[in-house]
């Protein structure tokens, strides 16, 4: 695969697009003309500038509304094509692509159509310049590929090519098996783009929510499987119309460019041996939630120790050469890092009392290292004497390190090694396991740890759920190991009153906001709880709950004096309680009943209005 990304598809000046791009280790770049337009830049120093980057200028892009023209027409389409045509001659772009008409005076005429693209494509061939024909999703007569490779074919010039562009295939929900029976050698080029799940026209879609493959919910993978049975190894490039990448930064949004473009590639080579795929995924899949690390200062700390003491968290181990504590409930492990010149330390200064890392168990660490090195996410070896136990991690969305924990048969825990136990942990068999852990984010970092989820961690991410909050909507996406033992929310909001903002603002940028709990009895572990802890729902709720389902009285009655919220689906059902907030983040109990695999998003917009509450409540200086 060589990697090209379309101007298009990164925010800044021409040449701010271009020097991101090679920045960002991209092979070339495709041209949008209206970028050259409006630059300064003439089409002989963006050739000199692409040389000198090293950048090969892969395509001119698009002409638009030329093929199928009636005869009135055809004269003046013809003169503005070789007009483009000499533009990329003096640009140096190896090729020019036409998109499929939308014009209303373009005629259902498939002869006519390959007739023009022939003639353009004989014009092209002695200056070095292939033509490539894409089927628009929103075309006036040719929306399909399959329909615009019969066109290709009819045309019958080896100079001209079809452009397979997989948002339009995908965005109208085409089979995929037809792709693979295309000549790779007709194929002129390759643009990946990747989208949210979305009801809307796909102009609309198109123009302004497009995304890297990884970021949205397209079946990417699937489409480039069935290129890759061609045969063909060209050019695969981005072309992303999106407005969160015009309002982004040019060297990131190319950076995250590239990585979909290495995950994608991985991806699709793993998918070609069945047995290399399964050794992959046992050794790198996370299996499960090892800790969640806070950073702590002595002073600040003592709402969060108040909590876990309330909640039923002891210390139970110390580490043995820093001032690192653990604290034990049942299966759950929390751990205060208070250590001087750590990386705790810094965050702490920079955001308070806050989750700084979380620990995954995994098979073999190493091999993730080398999915970070490829994909350029910064990996951090343990920094440990020697006989302690090394944890790598790689540095996630909001500077929080994901740690790898070496998990396998016959291993120590992971505290075994290097903490020495000063308590025994309470028995409380009803406390399973952390659930979930759910971060906040800017609006601009939402798309870029959709990527980091999926194409680091290797988990699946679901679409986005809208949440109504009473300070404006908060958007979410789940990200889960397939069995369901790692989940990782994560979540955004474009309005500054929403309490998901307000968190970041708190913290001083992205951060863990919530820890999910699981207990075998929610009743017994709410009983335990100070009503202090507790965030307070209102009678209103019950009263619906009530209506909606049927419930035994005193269950209910007893749900509505600890607090507690419920979610039912055909699979079984959900029972949870929200904690007052600590520095903005917070703490759920969850009882999950049968087969319930959700996470209760219709009640969250009564969690969002009692935390609203809460924040008036006690002040300002709530998130």
């Amino acid at each position: 695969m060589r990697r090209s990304i379309a101007t298009v598809s990164l925010p800044g000046s021409l040449r701010q697009k271009l020097e991101a791009a090679a920045d960002a280790g991209f092979d070339g770049v495709e041209l949008f003309e209206p970028d050259l337009t409006a630059s300064d830049l003439s089409p002989r120093d963006v050739r000199e500038l692409c040389a000198s980057l090293g950048l090969e200028l892969v395509a001119l892009q698009p002409l638009r509304d030329f093929e199928a023209q009636p005869p009135r027409l055809a004269a003046a389409t013809l003169r503005r094509a070789e007009a483009k045509l000499a533009l990329a001659v003096e640009l140096g772009a190896q090729r020019l692509l036409i998109c499929s008409s939308v014009s209303p005076d373009a005629v259902a005429d498939d002869a006519l159509a390959a007739a023009q693209l022939r003639d353009l494509a004989a014009r092209a061939a002695p200056l070095g310049v292939r033509i490539g024909y894409e089927a628009l999703s929103w075309g006036r007569h040719v929306r399909d590929y399959r329909h615009a490779w019969r066109i290709v074919e009819r045309a019958g010039h080896p100079n001209l090519g079809i452009v397979l562009d997989s948002f339009h295939v995908n965005a109208l929900g085409l089979e995929l098996e037809s792709l693979a029976t295309i000549p790779a050698d007709r194929i002129a080029l390759v643009q990946i783009a990747d989208a949210p799940l979305l009801d809307m026209g796909v102009l609309y879609l198109s123009r302004h929510y497009r995304c890297f493959p990884g970021q949205g919910n397209q079946p990417v993978v699937e489409f480039m499987q069935r290129v890759h049975r061609t045969g063909y190894d060209g050019w695969v490039s981005h072309e992303i119309f999106s407005d969160d990448f015009r309002g982004a930064r040019a060297k990131p949004t190319a950076q995250d460019g590239r990585r979909s473009l290495v995950w994608l590639d991985s991806v699709v080579a793993r998918a070609d041996s069945v047995a290399t795929a399964a050794a992959h995924a046992d050794a790198t899949m996370l299996r499960n939630f090892a800790f969640v690390e806070f950073a702590a200062e002595s002073g600040p700390d003592a709402e969060l120790l108040d909590l876990l003491a309330d909640l039923g968290f002891v210390q139970t181990h110390r580490h043995r050469t820093k001032d690192v504590r653990l604290y034990q409930l049942g299966g759950v492990n929390l751990i205060l890092n208070y250590a001087p010149g750590s990386y705790a330390e810094s965050f702490f200064w920079e955001h308070g009392v806050a989750v700084c890392a979380i620990g995954v168990a995994v098979r073999d660490p190493v091999e993730l290292r080398e999915r970070a090195r490829a994909l350029a996410y910064e990996w951090i070896d343990s920094s440990t004497t020697g006989g302690e136990l090394q944890v790598p991690a790689v540095r996630g969305p909001g500077g929080v390190l994901v740690h790898f924990v070496t998990d396998g048969a016959g291993r120590a825990p992971f505290h075994a090694v290097d903490f020495e136990r000063i308590a025994d942990a309470p028995a409380d068999p009803g406390w399973l396991a952390i659930d979930h852990v759910g971060q906040a984010l800017r609006p601009e970092e939402f798309l870029p740890a959709t990527l980091f989820l999926r194409a680091m961690l290797d988990l699946d991410v679901s679409g986005t759920t809208d949440l109504v909050d009473p300070g404006g909507l908060v958007y979410s996406r789940v990200a889960r190991n397939r069995s369901g033992t790692v989940r990782l929310p994560i979540n955004t909001t474009n309005s500054w009153a929403a309490g998901t903002r307000r968190f970041v603002e708190l913290a001083r940028g992205a951060g863990v906001q919530q820890v999910a709990i699981a207990t075998g009895d929610i009743f017994a572990a709410a009983r335990r709880v100070a009503r202090r802890h507790v965030l307070k729902m209102p009678g209103n709720y019950y009263r619906d709950l009530a209506a909606r389902f049927d419930l035994p009285a005193p269950m209910l009655a007893e749900m509505g004096t600890l607090g507690i919220l419920y979610d039912a689906d055909a699979d079984g059902a959900l029972l949870h309680l929200y904690c007052t907030a600590v520095n903005g983040m917070f703490v759920e109990l969850i009882q999950r009943v049968g087969g319930y695999d959700r996470y209760g998003e219709a009640n969250a917009p009564i969690r969002l209005a009692a935390q609203a509450r809460e924040r008036d409540r006690v002040g300002a200086t709530a998130a």
